[in-house]
């Protein structure tokens, strides 16, 4: 039997031929058997074990082997691993012979149940939604489905892959995300969300390796919007008090019932969802507020939980008294908010900035008397803040609030209701309200 070593003259020779095929390209001995490995600079290694002795009688076999695999790679643009599986004999499925539609279902059950699991709402409108959904929502809406609402990711992914459009995972992402704008937060989502499901297909659902998604560089997917469609940010920012309240004051002499719900969005920190979870508990004998409201989400979650109330004060530094819990249990304060299609935000938001009807030579009606001065709100502080006033800043500004009242940092995330490492990422003056704090004492 012959020696095997690493410098036999076989083994030699052999490595030299493959390194002749292409720059990168060598063999090595894997436990008895030969390794066929690619290293190029800037790229992850690649590698796979043949099915051939790491011995002179193989190697001129595991030469052929190897030269039929980079004619594949180099020609054919195939990875080197599903390459080595055409090699062998074993091609994988085609498309169509792929079971596409139940891979969806199965990381819907993966996405939904497993580590940072997410919520089934934000599975329809992220990644994807059944016919049955489809067909309830097209009832609902009556001819006026929005596409981006309907149809997610996964849908489009899915027609393309049913009707053979596409080969590759780059034309299969391109084609997908092609209604988002390039650059955008959206495509940004859309993009990750498949190349996730494409990742998910080929290590759990033991897909061809031609779908593997690790070496793509998904930005190139994403693309950049252009500086002549870029708009100014709507990132929410928290605002000081007073401009919370001179809102309020506004609406409520408009829609007493609108007014209350700024007021509790204001004091408690909600979101607009939140209002319709609101509760008031007793516990050891006291009254409390209560939020049952749950989201999942990858970067995080909020739970259910208590709340405190964070009173709002004038420019005098006076608190704001308005007996929220008693008045909120007395009922019939708040509007009607379970009757928005389109969630509580979209009916607070349709709320101020509501305008006349639009007129027949399509001038746009007048702006009423609230959406008047949200605008002349949210372009002041724009002006002289650099700030954007939105629907969140109600839930930015208790954060701020709670933390000019000198609450840590860790009691405010628990008050709002996730933890301390989303707390600091979204609302970045807790952690550094919480630096200062510490060397203020320290120094002292």
């Amino acid at each position: 039997m012959p020696k095997v070593t690493n410098s036999a003259i076989w083994a030699v020779s052999l490595r030299k031929s493959v390194g002749k095929l292409s720059k990168g390209w060598t063999v090595e001995d894997a436990r008895g058997n030969v390794r066929l490995v690619i290293r190029i600079p800037e790229q992850p290694k690649q590698s796979v074990v043949l099915p051939f002795s790491w011995n002179e009688l193989q190697a001129d076999d595991a030469y052929i082997r190897i030269r039929n695999i980079y004619s594949l790679v180099a020609k054919d643009g195939y990875s080197l691993k599903q390459a080595a599986q055409i090699a062998s004999g074993a091609a994988p499925k085609t498309i169509g012979q792929l079971d596409w539609a139940g891979a969806i279902n199965d990381f819907k059950i993966f996405k939904t149940t497993t580590g940072r699991s997410i919520a089934e709402t934000t599975w329809n409108k992220e990644y994807f939604l059944s016919k049955e959904e489809i067909e309830k929502r097209a009832a609902n809406i009556k001819g006026n489905m929005r596409t981006r609402t309907v149809f997610p990711v996964l849908n489009n992914a899915l027609q393309l892959l049913e009707k053979g459009y596409v080969t590759t995972p780059e034309d299969l992402i391109d084609e997908s995300v092609r209604g988002w704008t390039a650059g955008s937060r959206s495509r940004q989502q859309a993009v990750r969300n498949l190349a996730a499901f494409l990742s998910y297909c080929v290590k759990r659902k033991k897909f061809p390796v031609q779908w593997d998604t690790t070496f793509l560089t998904l930005k190139d997917h994403i693309g950049v919007i252009p500086k002549s469609q870029k708009k100014k940010s709507q990132k929410a920012d928290a605002v000081e008090d007073y401009i919370l309240l001179e809102l309020i004051d506004h609406v409520e002499s408009i829609d007493k019932r609108w007014a209350f719900a700024l007021k509790l969005m204001s004091v408690l920190g909600l979101r607009p969802v939140e209002l319709l979870h609101l509760e008031v508990r007793k516990h050891e004998g006291e009254k409390e507020w209560f939020c049952t409201y749950e989201k999942k989400a990858g970067n995080g979650s909020t739970r259910a939980g208590e709340l405190f109330p964070i009173k709002l004060k004038n420019k005098k530094g006076i608190s704001q008294e308005w007996n929220l819990m008693e008045t909120f249990e007395k009922g019939e304060i708040l509007p009607d908010l379970s009757t928005y299609k389109y969630g509580v935000a979209d009916g607070l938001k349709n709320f101020l900035e509501r305008r006349g009807a639009t007129k027949k030579d399509g001038t746009k009606g007048a702006l009423s008397k609230q959406a008047k001065k949200w605008f002349e709100l949210k372009e002041r502080v724009f002006k002289e803040e650099k700030k954007n006033l939105t629907l969140y800043s109600f839930r930015h500004s208790y954060s701020l609030r709670c933390h000019q009242r000198g609450i840590d940092p860790a009691s405010v995330a628990l008050a709002m209701r996730h933890d301390l490492k989303t707390h600091c990422s979204f609302y970045p003056w807790a952690e550094k309200k919480a630096v200062k704090d510490i060397f203020r004492e320290k120094a002292a």
